[in-house]
């Protein structure tokens, strides 16, 4: 900022003085520095005289510049402002100085290294970096186009424009996706805080009214539509991966990255590794289920570690949604949980099966709780397949490509 003249800036008299100068020989634009404090400015205008904190530092062998506007003339007065000026000027000398508006880190930028984090977080477990991609995708599609260029100091200043967003993607895509928009970007600038001490402590957040959000009933009661639209899927792999969904309650994700090592026909068991609650999830093998498993076998002509293998040369099936089924994925997942209840299987004992916590149980506790209930869970999920079965009709194969995987699945 350039400085023409010295001047006294010690009260209100001065800067009118100073005003009334610059006003006689039209001389706008005249910048004066405060005789009294270096780091204070007076910038005289045509239609503003504002007070500006300007500063100069060598960091690491490098200049650097903290330059602020602290408010406009007659609003804040001389002596308002040079309070102002020196509590910047303590947060300089202290290594605590906001930085620049070229330097201070953009909503983006803190975007990425967020997206970043949570694609680590997902390998460090030995998990899918699913949830990743479903943040980018928000990222992509509604978050970048309108904050890109903002720095995260600047949304923590407008609470007011990021709940005028969420309150537009509420009415164009729903409560639900503007909530989580809304937790993208707090959980982003929270992120950026652990590393970032100049940030403001206010959330860009904060003035958002998050959308009550109500959890869905998909569960599916009409199970002859269903069977019939699962028959005539023509992938037989695909045909036992949605059955043993509905049959186990599994998660789709954690199902389609089973493996036949954790397939334990002599144990009666199924293990789902690396599971959403932390535990691996024992879950019990009743007779339907080992069915289902023997067509999985015999419906792929080359062995593979997954159960599931995917249509190309590796991996396992990641779309659940291609089959044109009325009801995939979670839904099963519910429907399994409606027809425990409607079998009279106890409500912690199916939490239990479906790999949740009760409230208030640690992990270690939670262990015990398993190996204590394992006769009742191997009860009930032989109530509710034979259930589902009686509700879906014959569910062998008719004519089952010639096995290529020799190892036995039952459950005796």
């Amino acid at each position: 900022m350039p400085v023409t003249k010295d001047g006294l800036l010690k009260d209100d008299d001065h800067i009118k003085a100073l005003v009334k100068l610059s006003e006689k020989a039209k001389a706008f634009g005249s910048v004066y520095r405060d005789t009294g404090r270096r780091n204070l400015l007076l910038r005289i205008g045509k239609r503003h005289v504002s007070f500006y904190f300007f500063a100069e530092r060598m960091v690491r062998g490098k200049r650097t510049t903290t330059s602020k506007l602290l408010g406009h003339w007659p609003s804040l007065s001389a002596i308002a402002a040079g309070r102002e000026a020196d509590k910047i000027a303590g947060r300089v000398s202290a290594g605590r100085a906001e930085p620049g508006r070229k330097n201070a880190t953009k909503f983006a930028e803190a975007f990425q290294r967020y997206v970043l984090h949570l694609r680590k977080k997902a390998a460090d477990k030995g998990k899918p970096d699913t949830w990743a991609k479903l943040v980018e995708g928000k990222g992509a599609k509604h978050l970048l186009p309108e904050w890109s260029r903002w720095t995260l100091a600047e949304m923590s200043g407008v609470p007011n424009a990021v709940a005028d967003f969420h309150a537009k993607l509420t009415i164009e895509v729903g409560p639900v996706a503007a909530n989580h928009c809304a937790r993208v970007i707090r959980a982003v600038y929270r992120y950026a805080m652990r590393t970032n001490r100049g940030l403001p402590l206010a959330l860009p957040t904060s003035g958002v009214d998050f959308n009550v959000e109500q959890r869905r009933e998909v569960a599916t009661r009409d199970f002859k539509a269903w069977a019939k639209a699962w028959r005539a899927i023509p992938n037989g792999s695909r045909r036992a991966f949605h059955l043993l969904n509905l049959l186990g309650g599994f998660r789709p994700g954690e199902l389609a990255r089973l493996k036949w090592v954790d397939v334990l026909p002599r144990e009666r068991v199924v293990i789902i590794r690396n599971a959403k609650a932390g535990p691996d999830i024992r879950v019990p093998m009743s007779a339907a289920i080992a069915r289902v498993l023997k067509m999985a076998r015999d419906s792929v002509t080359e062995p593979d570690e997954f159960v599931f293998p995917a249509r190309g040369p590796r991996g396992h099936i990641v779309r659940f949604d291609s089959d044109a089924l009325p009801f995939y994925a979670n839904a099963l997942r519910h429907t399994w949980r409606t027809i425990a209840t409607d079998c009279g299987v106890d409500d912690t004992l199916a939490h239990l099966m479906l790999g949740h916590a009760p409230r208030g149980v640690s992990q270690g506790y939670l262990s015990r709780m398993v190996l204590s209930s394992w006769p009742a869970m191997r009860a009930a999920q032989r109530r509710v397949s034979r259930r589902i079965v009686s509700l879906l009709g014959e569910i062998e194969e008719k004519a089952p490509t010639p096995q290529r995987i020799k190892t036995p699945i039952s459950p005796a």
